[in-house]
């Protein structure tokens, strides 16, 4: 069986921007637009790491065979949770912006709505990282 491995980039799919490729001779819009995409672009890079983690672990206990706890039901509704969480987040931003989209920063706005998302979900994993690697949770 093909090993599932959905990481969170794959659906936000954005241009990103690194510090030098935001021009300074745009208008204030483009760079505030800029400025979103970069901040986003770091919470998504947080949240994989973060998923990544989540996963390493429960492939680590699968591994060492460890039945105390259903390893691989546990990965698999963390796959399964995290594509439902995707799949809610991108509704709930295109119906956001769409209420949103009489205003000039509709493409920044779509970057703040997902962030606030993205970080939620991103402390949340960390959240239970921590709890699986002190033992709360075994």
């Amino acid at each position: 069986m093909k090993k599932i491995a959905l990481t969170s980039i794959v659906f936000f799919a954005q241009i990103a921007y690194s510090h030098a490729q935001c021009p300074e001779d745009v208008s204030s819009t483009q760079k505030a637009i800029c400025a979103a995409n970069m901040s986003y672009t770091e919470s998504v890079d947080l949240l994989n790491k973060h998923y990544e983690q989540l996963l390493s672990i429960f492939d680590q206990q699968i591994k060492e065979e460890n039945y105390i706890v259903n390893f691989k039901e546990m990965k698999s509704s963390l796959v399964s949770s995290q594509t439902a969480w995707l799949a809610y987040i991108e509704s709930q931003c295109l119906y956001k912006n769409s209420i949103e989209s009489s205003t000039s920063g509709a493409p920044e706005l779509e970057y703040i709505c997902k962030e606030e998302f993205i970080k939620e979900r991103s402390a949340f994993l960390l959240n239970e990282i921590e709890e699986w690697k002190d033992g709360s949770l075994k």
